[in-house]
């Protein structure tokens, strides 16, 4: 038995109690509407599927066969999983409703879709046999990673190569509190027209290392882009390795001075916060800067205050 319960209008519905004039009126909560940024929480009217069934005040209770009665009629692109592309492209194959995906034949679907055909007839039947893993007993992450949308189109050249320095130490701080290494870096790059790219080369070994990271999430960068503005950047880590907390991933005498350097300045992150430390080819884009995770970039004048490398 699964319970579900929803709360990603809880932003949306605070609002809507302290300004009676939003009620049943579409509510989104976001950043400053003069920049750029993502919404936190949408009203009860931009809802999907079964989270939408009987609310705002309604509890449901759905087993696969109710789960047929309420969704068979609906429109095929009400399936979680089914966008607007993808459902297009079933219609024009006659699947128009959900009850039509749940008895489309399964050649047909794998044909046209690849595996995911499959996968979306047993979800339209109200199956999924993905087991569900507990809060308490988290699963294996088996990447890290962090992109961010810029503030504004960029093709400054500096500016961007600061933000994939950025996110490869945040990347590899990360990693390093969870006890993970890496050895596959991925970069993400996306235009103003929305087009991505997704490049990944893969190391000699295992690391903890973010200079490692950024020279190589650099190389691909600098490779794959055609000097053209972009409005998101990204780097991600995968092929994760579990590390002790007393070993070492590799013996060399510099390696173990990297990792006591890292320690230390992970312990002054942990006490004074993230943006206490931060990587110096990013200072002067600091206020640039601030949209990377994790803290804003602080001032040069306030980093010589604090006597930091």
């Amino acid at each position: 038995m699964i319970l579900l319960i929803d709360m990603d209008a809880f932003f949306a519905s605070v609002e809507q109690a302290h300004h009676p004039r939003l009620r049943g009126r579409p509510v989104i909560v976001c950043g400053d509407p003069s920049r750029r940024g993502v919404v936190t929480a949408a009203s009860y009217e931009v809802a999907k599927m079964a989270s939408g069934v009987k609310k705002p005040l309604g509890l449901t209770l759905m087993d696969e066969e109710g789960f047929r009665a309420e969704f068979w009629p609906e429109d095929v692109q009400t399936m979680w999983g089914v966008g607007e592309k993808l459902a297009a492209r079933m219609r024009s194959l006659g699947i128009q409703t959900v009850g039509d995906l749940a008895h489309a034949p399964i050649p047909a679907l794998k044909g046209a879709f690849g595996i995911i055909g499959p996968q979306l007839r047993e979800a339209a039947w109200g199956k999924d046999d993905t087991p569900l893993v507990p809060c308490h007993r988290p699963a294996a992450a088996k990447s890290m990673g962090h992109e961010v949308t810029l503030p504004e189109d960029s093709a400054d050249a500096a500016f961007l190569e600061g933000t994939l320095l950025r996110l490869s130490d945040q990347v590899m701080r990360r990693m390093r509190s969870e006890g993970y290494a890496g050895r596959v870096v991925t970069v993400k790059l996306r235009n103003r027209k929305f087009e991505t790219v997704l490049r990944q080369r893969a190391l000699g070994s295992h690391t903890r290392e973010a200079r490692r990271v950024f020279e190589v999430a650099r190389d691909l960068w600098s490779e794959n882009w055609d000097g053209g503005a972009l409005r998101l950047i990204g780097v991600t880590v995968s092929d994760l390795a579990s590390v002790p907390e007393s070993g070492q991933m590799e013996m060399f005498e510099d390696n173990r001075r990297l990792e006591k350097l890292n320690r230390a300045l992970d312990s002054v992150r942990d006490k004074l916060g993230e943006s206490s430390l931060v990587p110096a080819g990013a200072l002067s884009y600091q206020r640039r800067l601030r949209h990377v995770p994790f803290g804003a970039v602080p001032s040069p004048s306030a980093v010589l205050k604090r006597g930091a490398p």
